[in-house]
């Protein structure tokens, strides 16, 4: 972290990048009617859905998934380079979710 003049703390270039990048992939989401939801188990773990306006579930996604989604949506590269969502949703003509 550095601190600009006022001493307020901002993040390194590459951190930033990925946070800005994160932004864009939520405003996509919203945009085309999905977005990603984090839910509390029974077991106590925690999972990541995909879901549309209409509270439709889209899919379940692993955290590499989660990554990939955000890359995608974002406009950057990020974990593994693929998306597949338990749920089985095909790609729209973008090659989103």
């Amino acid at each position: 972290m550095s601190a600009n003049i006022d001493g307020a703390a901002t993040p390194p270039p590459e951190l930033a990048a990925h946070i800005e990048a994160a932004a864009r992939a939520w405003d996509s989401l919203a945009a085309s009617g999905r977005r990603v939801v984090f839910e509390d188990t029974p077991d106590r773990s925690l999972q990541i859905r995909l879901r549309d306006d209409d509270d439709v579930d889209l899919g379940v996604l692993t955290g590499v998934e989660l990554f990939d989604l955000i890359g995608q949506e974002g406009g950057i590269g990020m974990a593994s380079g693929g998306i597949s969502i338990a749920g089985d949703r095909p790609l729209d003509d973008r090659g989103s979710y």
